[in-house]
């Protein structure tokens, strides 16, 4: 979903939304088809001619860890998502640990989704995206965090370089 303010941007210097602020932009998760990024959380598509920013300059998928996150769930309206603007590798209470014997309010509470939905993966630098072109890269976890959130949109006219 690209740079998009949730509940909140828990992770961006300026967590006010606004089409110019790289780190928080739109509303509600992209819940009217209005987000920076790829997808939303309403079926609505995206036209690759509608990518200004060029297909090889816009993340279409990225690499998550399920049991990293309780909000994930498929073929529901509001996840499976990811957003930009959680850091790459940024971890969470594995939700998969019936053993603490926490309840999902109670997992919600702790990993809310604007601190979770990011992309992570086992890999010790970084994550694999796919790219718009279809190209697949690894992106390191160490990425400077304003380029990173620019290839999370389709249309915000940014110059980005992420090698």
């Amino acid at each position: 979903m690209g740079p998009v303010k949730c509940d909140t941007c828990s992770f961006c210097p300026d967590p006010t939304p606004s089409p110019t602020n790289y780190c928080c932009q739109g509303n509600g998760c992209g819940a009217n088809g209005d987000g920076p990024g790829m997808f939303f959380r309403t079926p609505k598509g995206v036209a690759f001619r509608d990518v200004t920013d060029g297909l090889s300059n816009t993340f279409m998928l990225g690499e998550t860890l399920p049991g990293q996150n309780i909000h994930n769930g498929a073929f529901t309206r509001n996840m499976s998502l990811g957003y930009t603007n959680v850091p790459i590798n940024t971890m969470s209470l594995k939700s998969e640990t019936p053993k603490l014997g926490l309840t999902d309010a109670q997992l919600h509470a702790i990993n809310p989704h604007s601190k979770v939905m990011g992309y992570k993966s086992m890999h010790p630098a970084g994550a694999q995206f796919s790219l718009g072109d279809a190209s697949v890269r690894m992106v390191r976890q160490n990425v400077d965090f304003r380029m990173y959130n620019y290839m999370g949109t389709r249309a915000g006219g940014e110059v980005t370089n992420i090698d």
